[in-house]
């Protein structure tokens, strides 16, 4: 997921970059195929999303309030990304829970 944040951050459609760039489907289907519970990979993605929250928050110099806002629209970016991917691993979970109930 952060080797490919770059492209997805600066993407125009934001929604189609994280379906394109992240492989959260992968992700959904090794960590289902392992047997973790999909609130443990959302509680994993929240931390990802909150490290890079931090992070950015701690190395950013407020001069201006022109640079405030810049780190608020930078994190507010982030975040939407992350809930992107959230949203698009429980949904891939999902899919797979329905799926192996069909099976049985």
């Amino acid at each position: 997921i952060y080797r490919n944040l770059g492209q997805i951050y600066l993407a125009d459609d934001p929604y189609q970059a994280v379906a394109h760039h992240l492989d959260v489907t992968g992700l959904a289907e090794d960590c289902y195929g392992r047997g973790i519970p999909a609130e443990e990979v959302v509680y994993a993605l929240i931390l990802m999303r909150r490290q890079i929250w931090l992070h950015s928050e701690s190395e950013a110099l407020y001069v201006t309030p022109e640079d405030m806002n810049e780190v608020v629209v930078s994190i507010n970016r982030v975040t939407l990304l992350f809930d992107y991917a959230t949203y698009r691993t429980v949904a891939r979970y999902r899919q797979m829970s329905r799926t192996a109930v069909v099976r049985l």
